[in-house]
């Protein structure tokens, strides 16, 4: 049994103790030698031994209390004749004779000698007692602590810890809270889980290892995972920063143990809105805000860092440079700061300076592009081309298909062969073969596969979706409009063709450009019969009822058109004009219009055929002349189906198209595209301008080599 006792210490590295703080604190620094998800059978070992020194050091605790408790009750056995009197005036525990004293002058019975009896006195003693009293009854005793529910003990306990913002900032001492007690307790464990997410959804300035720390223990990114849009809503901080988890949100806490008369809360609420305004590209509203950080604490690198970034995007390039250099102040070891000031520099044509910058982060870190291409731009523009071309050399070194490296390389070469050719500088004709040699071109198909493997590797998404939204874009426009893309907008502007029209056999021979006709009707008559326009929903229902019937419509219903038929060089033509051009066909033999030939609708060919039926008959009836027999009975009879059968020249075959007048006559024949397709087509456009640009860079090497 010893030697199970002792294995227990040994597993926390401690000695033996009943002090519970020391035992979590012991089991806290272990944990991090044996993490349940990379050593959990360490893990398991080291949980039981932490769990029984817990309950010895519980059952010590319990052995030192009762010793304490007899100890004490005899101190108060020993104590108690001195303190206690019996009611007839023996001292307890004492084998005395009664004992009364005697009364001194002025003296009264129950009083002490030199008190005087009255209220005063009385209360005196009174307290006096009680005082005594109180005492003694608590004398050697250990009173147990009043229970308390062990979540709302751990939710304070966290409310402390985060309170203590060097303890907040520590995640040690958040492992040591995570492992207590309470977080195993699978009676209040959903409970607890559910206050410490609201807890920590008003207070998230913990820092990204806190984070995930918490996101371990308690999966928040499972619970999110069911409902993504519910929990956003309700804990839109944990989601942010436990969830997400983007890097930008997550900035440094540690310099702020420094701010000690500092609103902390505050600058947080503040350093972090000055990046969400960032992020939204409002850099001087996120100027403004991060400023009045930098004055309540001025020490911070991240809020400085900020703001290097957006004086530089507002254009403020003195307090950019001033600010870039605070941060080098701040981060002497950090490269953030030379590198923002080396832009900085390098946008202002200060290129000693920018390289002085650039080779302080490239003493650190050699490979680092950024630094090297800065660098070599700087050389290049200095004349040193041979510093330029080792710079951007180490570069390809590093990543062969560097474009912007490789172009830049070749420029070099470029410029020192011309200056080899016009004698501006020395060289031997060994120095020309072999600015000749790099320069010199590959063989056109290796050029060509170059080529497409670096706009390959380059644009490859773009090029993805430039496919796609091209074959979307043609296939709907051609569904919509019933012409492809590039035959719309050859089409669109053409100039408007009208063209005049004698007959109705020159109607049937017009082609399919001309947009419309010009044409004199004669002898116009009226059908009776309307186009009436009805709207339902979003879409409009043509029909063409009688005048009568059409206006027993409701309000919805409009007449558009009125149906005339006329003759154009002798034969019948059916038009449909609008109200102004039916007023004047009624008082004229001769009228001039224009309109657009359309394809005959069924419904005008049933209202024609009926309404010219009608006028046959009302013709054969008034040509017949007067009955005086059944022989002039008969012979009225032929007459009238004679005319009727010569007045209906389109009973058969049935006119096959009308002039539509009510419009005039557009070039815009086809269907006008909605608003969507533009934006589309913008889309497409500025797919097309990043994949030519990639292009055009491609060509330049491809020209060089």
């Amino acid at each position: 049994m010893a030697r199970l006792l002792m294995q227990v210490w040994n597993i926390l590295g401690i000695e033996a103790t009943d002090d519970a703080g020391k035992i979590k604190k012991a089991y806290a620094a272990k944990l991090k030698q044996h993490h349940p998800e990379d050593d959990p059978e360490g893990y398991q070992r080291l949980r039981e031994a932490y769990d029984q020194a817990l309950k010895l050091a519980k059952q010590q605790r319990k052995k030192a209390e009762s010793l304490a408790a007899e100890e004490s009750q005899e101190q108060w056995d020993d104590a108690r004749p001195f303190f206690s009197v019996t009611g007839t005036g023996q001292h307890e525990g004492e084998g005395v004779d009664e004992f009364e004293p005697e009364l001194g002058p002025g003296e009264i019975e129950g009083n002490e000698p030199g008190f005087e009896s009255g209220d005063g006195a009385e209360e005196e003693i009174e307290r006096e007692t009680t005082y005594v009293h109180r005492h003694l009854t608590g004398f050697g005793q250990n009173l147990p602590p009043e229970p308390s529910d062990p979540m709302e003990l751990f939710m304070e306990r966290i409310e402390r810890l985060y309170d203590d913002f060097p303890s907040r900032i520590d995640p040690d001492r958040w492992m040591e809270l995570l492992h207590s007690d309470a977080i195993w307790n699978v009676s209040i464990q959903s409970n607890l889980s559910d206050r410490f997410l609201y807890f920590m959804d008003e207070h998230y300035f913990v820092p990204e290892a806190v984070w995930t720390l918490l996101e371990r223990t308690f999966h928040w990114s499972e619970t999110a995972a069911e409902d993504p849009e519910d929990f956003r809503d309700e804990f839109p901080n944990v989601y942010a920063y436990a969830v997400e988890k983007p890097s930008l949100l997550h900035m440094g806490y540690g310099s702020l143990v420094q701010a000690n008369e500092t609103d902390i809360e505050h600058f947080l609420w503040l350093r972090e809105k000055g990046l969400l305004a960032m992020l939204d590209q409002k850099y001087e509203a996120a100027a403004m805000v991060l400023e009045e950080a930098s004055e309540m604490f001025g020490a911070d690198p991240d809020v400085v860092r900020l703001l290097t970034e957006c004086y530089a995007q507002t254009g403020e390039q003195d307090k950019a440079l001033q600010a870039g250099s605070r941060l080098i102040q701040l981060q002497p070891d950090e490269i953030d700061g030379y590198l923002y000031r080396a832009r900085l520099w390098f946008d202002q044509g200060s290129l000693n300076e920018c390289l002085y910058d650039a080779n302080r982060v490239l003493e650190r870190f050699p490979t680092h592009m950024s630094a090297l291409s800065l660098a070599g731009r700087c050389y290049m523009k200095l004349g040193d081309f041979d510093k330029a071309y080792d710079m951007f050399k180490r570069i390809t070194d590093e990543q062969p298909d560097d474009i912007e490296a490789v172009l830049a390389m070749a420029d070099i070469n470029m410029q020192k062969f011309d200056e080899l050719k016009t004698g501006r500088t020395q060289g031997g004709t060994a120095e020309r073969k072999k600015l000749q040699q790099a320069l010199g071109k590959k063989p056109l198909g290796t050029r060509l596969k170059q080529g497409g493997y670096f706009l390959l590797t380059g644009k490859w998404f773009s090029l993805i979706i430039l496919v796609i939204l091209q074959l979307y874009a043609a296939s709907s426009f051609a569904k919509y409009t019933g012409e492809s893309l590039i035959g719309y907008f050859v089409h669109a502007d053409k100039p408007l063709e009208i063209r005049t029209v004698a007959s109705v056999d020159e109607l049937g021979r017009l082609p399919a450009k001309v947009d419309g006709v010009r044409f004199a009707l004669e002898n116009a008559e009226y059908t009776g019969v309307v186009q009436v326009a009805t709207k339902e929903e979003d879409e409009e229902e043509i029909r063409y009822l009688k005048e009568e019937e059409a206006q027993k419509q409701g309000p919805d219903s409009v007449i558009s058109g009125y149906l005339f038929v006329g003759e154009l060089n002798g034969k019948q033509l059916i038009v449909l004009a609008n109200q102004e051009q039916a007023e004047k066909m009624g008082g004229r033999h001769q009228i001039e219009l224009e309109g657009t030939v359309r394809d005959t609708d069924p419904d005008i060919v049933s209202e024609y055929q009926a309404w010219r039926s009608q006028m046959a008959e009302a013709e054969a009836a008034a040509a017949a002349l007067p009955e005086k027999d059944e022989a002039d009975k008969i012979k009225n009879s032929l007459e009238r189906m004679k005319k009727i059968q010569n007045n209906l020249p389109f009973m058969y075959p049935e006119p096959e198209t009308y002039i539509d007048t009510v419009k005039a006559p557009t070039s815009d024949g086809h269907v006008r595209i909605p608003v969507r397709f533009y934006i589309l087509l913008f889309i497409l456009a500025l797919f097309y301008i990043s994949v030519i640009a990639e292009i055009r860079r491609i060509w330049r090497f491809l020209r060089y080599n």
